[in-house]
């Protein structure tokens, strides 16, 4: 018995001529390439990038630090002002209840999907809509070797000093202990009991719990289209622009653990796309990435020092974030039997936000640590059914690949890797 092929229809024969009029897999028009569907032509696009987990970031010198390095350290009265009364009354004038020890473990996966339409051969639309799922796993403790200063099992408001103190010098015969974990929760929360009468004995920053956080949401939605503006020999161009929507959350300025998904900040999107193409089998790419934002109004938390995050002052902000420009170059060597392979390149820097309002106070701190510098490697690889399907062997054009991510230097930016999982179909 002879085996039917599957029957050619005008989406065949549109790919068909694709193929043949641009040398390279259709999926040139998917990635960032200067690329663009044909005409009529629908393309899905489902991507995820499973995270390894982040317990590290590069610091403003590029140097690695652990991720909550800002949360460990002496919890004294420069941390806790409450403790300042007890500073004379204890050795080395600085009240204390301990250190803290701390680490955050990030887990994410993000999942992508793009819908990409046709307009005209030069014209293609994309609409990317991502979905966020995130952890941060804290470990959090008390280390009590250095205090100084403890509960007070004698408290009571109306009686004389030192009984009237909560907190009290350690060592003075009384019974007074020291703070415990659950003491600390208070302190960042809505403050502490001491002798339990349901009364906030020492006031708290209003912080929620300090724990391990997951969340789910989207993040920021892009809108916008690429336009082929030249096709001849090797070389092919294209820009586009497009809008990003303040759709994903931001920063809970009372959660000191969760994990923002958007920029809350409403932006235009600019890239300039070049293509080189090297034969049958070579194309290489490089694309410029700019990214503008409009200002937008955030309630933050304003602390005194951009390493010191703990602080009860909370106001509405004006961020007039910096521009983000990249620029990503990438190789792709492909075969007749759909297999292709690629190595890419990508470099980001981003100036300090601005930080402005009406509270009367420094923003500085805010502004800190916002500027960015990255350097990511990437290496993948894929396959497509797009040469099957125009020899009508295969009855649909999709494609699937497989990559591997590595940020590996920058400058206030999480140091990160993550494998991703790329699935697409055109119709």
């Amino acid at each position: 018995m002879v085996r039917q092929g599957y029957p050619p229809g005008p989406l065949s024969l549109t790919l068909l001529i694709a193929v043949l009029l641009t040398c390279v897999p259709l999926r040139g028009a998917l990635a960032e390439t200067a690329a663009v569907l044909p005409k009529g032509v629908w393309n899905i696009e489902a991507k995820g990038f499973f995270y390894l987990p982040i317990d590290e970031r590069f610091d403003p010198d590029g140097n690695e630090e652990p991720l909550a390095i800002d949360f460990n350290g002496p919890l004294d009265s420069t941390v806790f002002p409450a403790l300042t009364p007890l500073d004379p009354f204890v050795p080395g004038g600085q009240a204390s209840i301990g250190e803290s020890v701390v680490d955050f473990t990030l887990d994410y996966t993000i999942l992508r999907f793009d819908f990409r339409y046709g307009v005209t051969d030069k014209l293609s639309l994309q609409l990317r809509i991502p979905y966020w799922l995130a952890k941060n796993t804290v470990n959090a403790t008390l280390d009590t070797s250095s205090a100084n200063v403890g509960t007070n099992p004698l408290f009571n408001p109306a009686g004389p000093f030192p009984i009237n103190a909560p907190l009290v010098p350690l060592g003075i015969g009384i019974g007074e202990t020291p703070l415990t974990d659950e003491d600390v929760q208070g302190l960042l929360g809505q403050g502490l009991d001491v002798n339990g009468d349901g009364t906030t004995d020492i006031a708290g920053f209003g912080y929620d719990r300090f724990e391990t956080w997951s969340g789910n949401g989207f993040g920021d939605v892009q809108f916008g289209g690429k336009y082929k503006f030249h096709d001849e020999g090797p070389w092919r161009l294209a820009a586009a622009a497009g809008i990003l929507f303040p759709t994903g959350r931001i920063d809970d300025p009372d959660n000191l653990a969760d994990v923002p998904f958007g920029t809350g900040a409403w932006g235009g999107l600019l890239r300039f796309y070049a293509d080189y193409r090297l034969g049958r089998n070579w194309t290489f790419n490089a694309t410029a990435f700019a990214d503008l934002f409009l200002p937008h109004n955030e309630v933050k938390r304003v602390p005194s020092d951009v390493n010191e995050p703990l602080t009860a002052n909370k106001t509405e902000v004006r961020i007039d974030r910096a521009p983000l420009f990249e620029l990503e170059l990438q190789s792709m060597y492909h075969t007749e039997a759909g297999w292709y392979g690629l190595l890419a390149y990508r470099g980001s820097i981003k100036g300090k936000n601005n930080v402005s309002g009406d509270a009367g106070i420094d923003f500085s701190s805010l502004e800190d640590e916002t500027d960015r510098v990255s350097h990511i490697g990437r290496v993948g690889v894929g396959f497509s059914t797009f040469g099957l399907y125009a020899k009508k062997k295969f009855p649909v054009p999709l494609y699937a690949e497989l990559q591997y991510r590595n940020r590996f230097a920058g400058k206030n930016v999480f140091k990160s890797q993550y494998i991703s999982l790329t699935l697409g179909v055109l119709f």
